[in-house]
């Protein structure tokens, strides 16, 4: 039905936002961890 298209839909949206998050993360991770020393 159209809610299993939804999930699926929800999932690949998650699943992009993580493969992003993780490219964009690191080099935030690095400033921060500059910052606090």
């Amino acid at each position: 039905g159209k809610k299993s298209i939804i999930m699926v839909n929800l999932a690949l949206f998650v699943l992009a936002l993580a493969s992003v998050t993780t490219n964009l993360l690191p080099p935030f991770n690095d400033d921060i961890a500059r910052a606090m020393n």
